[in-house]
């Protein structure tokens, strides 16, 4: 079976859920390189920066939302936000922007592990985004 990864344009980087009841790799809140997808078996190869590589499935494994979800969401709840987390919405929005397999997704995530009020604003499982993106896309 071949890496799916790229069929679903997935990202480079992953957050582990910083709640996962049963982790037995210890990574909650850590993010790792995912490196290869099996979508159809729900496995998901995350490395870590110490060469251990974990399989989890699409809910364990957080992603960024697109910047359009996230700058929506500060355009709605700005009078709720404080400024330091409107701040870091702008900040993660921008790195989200630019983050097409880069480091900068990795930036993100560790502004968002320094807001966790924010979690929900800006991350979503690879469970949720597959059930959104509905299967691979094709064209150009």
């Amino acid at each position: 079976m071949h890496n799916q990864k790229e069929l679903f344009h997935l990202p480079d980087y992953v957050l582990v859920h910083p709640n996962l009841a049963e982790d037995p790799m210890g990574k909650q809140g850590s993010i790792g390189l995912l490196t290869y997808a099996l979508i159809n078996r729900d496995e998901f190869y995350v490395g870590f920066e110490n060469e251990e590589v974990g399989i989890y499935d699409a809910a364990a494994l957080l992603i960024l939302k697109d910047a359009d979800s996230i700058f929506r969401y500060m355009d709605v709840y700005k009078d709720h936000l404080t400024e330091y987390e409107q701040n870091a919405l702008i900040s993660i929005g921008l790195l989200e922007m630019y983050a097409e397999n880069s480091e900068y997704q990795k930036e993100a995530f560790h502004i968002v592990l320094q807001q966790p009020s924010l979690t929900d604003a800006v991350l979503l499982s690879i469970e949720a985004r597959l059930q959104l993106n509905t299967g691979p896309k094709i064209g150009r």
